[in-house]
């Protein structure tokens, strides 16, 4: 039962995500993919991102990159850096 709440939870949060998420790494937990060939999509996208790709939060129009130390709660700061 709480791996069925857990599923829905996940489930729920994609399709949320979808549309700022490039990568989805998740598909390993879900038996989708192995570790390896999640690690050659995530390689090829940054191969694709170095070479001039956009990513899904730049065509969004997100440019806020932050560095949190402690994720043990929400940050109640700023980012840290504005690109």
């Amino acid at each position: 039962m709480l791996q069925d709440a857990f599923q829905l939870e996940k489930k729920l949060n994609d399709e949320k995500m979808k549309d700022n998420m490039d990568i989805n790494a998740g598909t390993i937990i879900e038996d989708k993919e192995s570790i390896e060939e999640e690690g050659h999509r995530i390689f090829d996208e940054i191969l694709k991102v170095a070479s001039g790709k956009k990513t899904k939060e730049e065509i969004l129009g997100h440019n806020e990159f932050a560095i949190f130390r402690d994720m043990t709660c929400p940050p109640q700061i700023d980012p840290v850096f504005k690109l």
